[in-house]
């Protein structure tokens, strides 16, 4: 096996999924108390919005990583 490092792309693709499909999973278990099309409906819409928001996260992070968790700040007294 050829060692290759794993890119950031691909991380924050795999991060994508995790989120997309535990989410789709906890409304097909939600989804199995559903009893009329309008309840259908409703977890399909928040299933489509569910994959939005995690793709949209994955390129934020993709665009933005470096800026991430790295606060700074200057704590030398200025006095």
């Amino acid at each position: 096996m050829d060692p290759t490092p794993d890119s950031p792309r691909r991380a924050t693709r795999g991060g994508a999924y995790v989120l997309a499909f535990t989410g789709v999973l906890i409304l097909v278990l939600v989804g199995m108390g559903a009893e009329s099309v309008f309840d259908y409906v409703l977890l399909g819409l928040a299933g489509i919005a569910l994959v939005w928001a995690a793709f949209r996260l994955a390129r934020f992070v993709r665009e933005h990583g470096a800026e991430i968790g790295e606060a700074r700040f200057d704590t030398r007294n200025k006095d």
